[in-house]
């Protein structure tokens, strides 16, 4: 459904606004009017909801067009204003005072190609509005955010958030004239500049990956990056943010460090090492290189022990509290395997 368009009409002459309908829907403009007389009048009716678009006549009771595009312009800057002027010395002087167009009044049939020229007008703006108010929100929300958020287009960074500036170590002026992948670790450096590229242009790439960056310090961290397509002040852009996961991976590395270690430690025992709950299900089990099992070690999981007729029990491990205990394998070749636990 086609929105009607809310017009206020400035003008003191009722026969001369009824024109100016007639001559608006005779050119297929769906609107509804309001026709306002006064200044005072005006001032409200900008400040209750601000119209489309405002037709002035120039002269009217108690203040003029100039004056009524002052007040436009402080009050609602956004809704283009037409002025009807007398004379072309007039119409210029509204055009340098912010007119969006003028019609003069014996030329009335440039009257409906001008408001629909200034609905277009208005309806850019309101997006444009409207484009403003939602990055100041989002520019204002990632300012206190830990991760670092950047927008990245035609081959430089725009913006930057502080934690960005902290982490990477660069002051705003310095990243600004910076290539986002200038920043990344040179082995990773084709496949992130690579990516970044096919995404602006709008190509399938991952949207989430791991990779490594030097500081301004020449520090190297990791970066934990989700980016994807965005129009950055009605250019295609890639916004992207990241979580610097520097000190997990090196707990991670430092994990599976310890981890090693002692696994080689535990190989290198000689004896049965084994985990086994209370109902005899054998959690994990290490057995010496040499032992001669009758079963595979993976045979035995998760097996109880005590219920196997080949393993023979030689003390009290059934007891829930038991700490050690003997126990015979059955060798694969013969002969038996006595071991404690």
């Amino acid at each position: 459904m086609v929105k009607e368009a809310l017009i206020l009409i400035l003008e003191d002459c009722p026969d001369d606004a009824d024109l100016v309908e007639r001559e608006l829907r005779r050119g297929g403009v769906l609107f509804v009017s309001k026709r306002i007389e006064t200044g005072q009048a005006f001032a409200q009716a900008i400040s209750d909801s601000a119209p489309d678009v405002i037709l002035s006549d120039y002269k009217l009771c108690d203040f003029d067009g100039l004056q009524a595009l002052a007040m436009a312009r402080r009050g609602c800057p956004d809704v283009p204003l037409i002025s009807g002027v007398c004379g072309e010395d007039l119409a210029t002087e509204a055009f340098t005072r912010g007119a969006t167009d003028y019609v003069l009044k014996d030329r009335l049939y440039r009257l409906v190609p001008a408001v629909k020229d200034a609905l277009e007008l208005a309806e850019r703006r309101r997006a444009e509005r409207a484009a403003r108010e939602t990055e100041r929100k989002f520019f204002a929300l990632t300012e206190t955010l830990p991760a670092i958020v950047f927008v990245h287009q035609d081959g430089k960074l725009r913006y930057m958030n502080p934690a960005g500036e902290q982490i990477l170590g660069y002051s705003p002026q310095e990243l600004m004239g910076m290539n986002f992948w200038e920043i990344v670790h040179p082995d990773f450096r084709e496949m992130v500049c690579a990516r970044g590229l096919s995404r602006q242009l709008g190509d399938i790439v991952p949207a989430r990956y791991e990779f490594p960056i030097v500081t301004r310090g020449g520090e190297m961290r990791w970066l934990d990056c989700t980016a994807t397509r965005i129009d950055f002040e009605g250019q295609p852009a890639v916004l992207g943010s990241a979580l610097d996961i520097t000190d997990a991976r090196r707990a991670a590395e430092a994990l599976r460090d310890s981890e090693h270690r002692f696994r080689l430690l535990v190989d290198a025992m000689p004896d049965f090492i084994f985990r086994v709950r209370a109902d005899g299900t054998i959690l994990d089990i290490k057995a010496p290189k040499d032992a001669d099992l009758p079963v595979s070690v993976g045979d035995l999981l998760p097996s109880g022990w005590w219920n196997r007729p080949d393993i023979i029990w030689n003390g009290p491990f059934r007891r829930a509290r038991c700490t050690r205990s003997s126990f015979n394998f059955p060798g694969a070749r013969g002969g038996a395997i006595s071991k404690r636990a």
